[in-house]
Formats: structure tokens, C-alpha cells, sequence
């Protein structure tokens, strides 16, 4: 799943996300949009990278701690249906579930 990054908590666009866990599609950070990549570990934690949009995209793996808004593009989702073999309306409703956060209300 791909998305895009529109608001999160914390670092730089060059900084290290720590402390991820897995659920979400996309990740977001106040002063930058972009992509997370997951890079490695480092003292026990998964590392994420946030890379610069266009660049690259990162699979759905997420930042927990970091998280606060999120946008994930529908074609993405979609082309996500033939490769995890699933049903349509599996990935969208995840997609759903990601777009609304309780916290922030548009």
C-alpha cells in the first residue's frame, strides 16, 4: 500500500523513525512529505527513513508513535488487489480506517 505523508510529530526529512510498529499504510511528519522506508535496527528497534516524495515507496509497515495524519492514494490500493490476491473491498476499507483518524477532524 502506498500513501502519502501529511502531518506527523516529529524529526527531520533526513531523521530516523523509531519505535515502529505494523498496522498502517503511510506515516506522516509536520515539516516534510515523503515517503518511510524502513532501513534496519538499531538497539532492538526497526528504523524508518523518510525519504523525499517520488522517491521511493515503503510497503505497510508504520510508526506508531508517529502517526498522526495519513493519505493513501486510491490507485495504489487498487493495484494492491491483484498482487495480495485479495478482494476489493478488503484494502479499501483498510484504507478507510487509516484516512480517519479520531484525532484530527477536517
Amino acid at each position: 500500500v502506498e500513501g502519502t505523508i501529511r502531518d506527523a510529530k516529529n524529526g527531520s526529512p533526513h531523521g530516523w523513525a523509531y519505535e515502529c510498529e505494523a498496522q498502517t499504510a503511510c506515516k506522516a511528519r509536520k515539516d516534510s512529505k515523503g515517503y518511510f522506508r524502513h532501513r534496519g535496527y538499531h538497539d532492538g528497534y526497526p528504523t524508518f527513513h523518510l525519504l523525499v516524495p517520488g522517491e521511493e515507496t515503503w510497503t505497510k509497515d508504520s510508526h506508531g508513535g508517529l502517526v498522526a495524519a495519513v493519505m493513501v492514494k486510491r490507485e495504489a490500493a487498487t493495484a494492491a488487489v491483484p498482487k495480495a490476491g485479495r478482494g476489493g473491498a478488503a484494502p479499501k476499507a483498510a484504507a478507510k480506517r487509516v484516512l480517519k483518524k479520531p484525532s484530527k477532524r477536517s
